[in-house]
């Protein structure tokens, strides 16, 4: 499968110190990442004090990251 990043996931990445590692993590803990179609996947990682949230579009063969950041509440 190929991972792509948008501008402004990129942009986001930077802002709050998010590495592609951790997104690569995120989506190969997920079950989402299979399915075709529009998904959020909220995960808590390690280095992390908040939860990382993704939107990703899957489409047959190819991820696209729409954008990716910390949430600021945490996730109960």
């Amino acid at each position: 499968m190929k991972i792509t990043i948008s501008r402004h996931a990129k942009r986001r990445m930077r802002l709050y110190s998010i590495e592609e590692n951790d997104i690569n993590f995120l989506l190969n803990n997920s079950s989402k990442s299979k399915f075709v179609g529009r998904h959020e996947i909220i995960a808590k990682l390690e280095n992390f004090s908040y939860p990382l949230k993704a939107i990703i579009d899957v489409r047959e063969k190819d991820i696209f990251i729409i954008t990716c950041y910390l949430l600021k509440k945490s996730k109960k």
